[in-house]
């Protein structure tokens, strides 16, 4: 089960920047304080450790 405050490394998919993100109870992310990425994207992925 997924923690709605489990903070998280959101990659963009187009660029592979990583930025803060916030994994939210319907099960999808969003980043914390941006809207997208510098590159414009709004497609992110979480990042494992690794």
């Amino acid at each position: 089960m997924v923690n709605r405050d489990e903070m998280v490394m959101a990659g963009c998919e187009r660029c592979g920047t990583v930025h803060a993100g916030q994994l939210v109870i319907d099960g999808g992310l969003k980043l914390i304080g941006r809207n997208g990425c510098v590159c414009g994207s709004t497609e992110f992925v979480v990042v494992e450790d690794g």
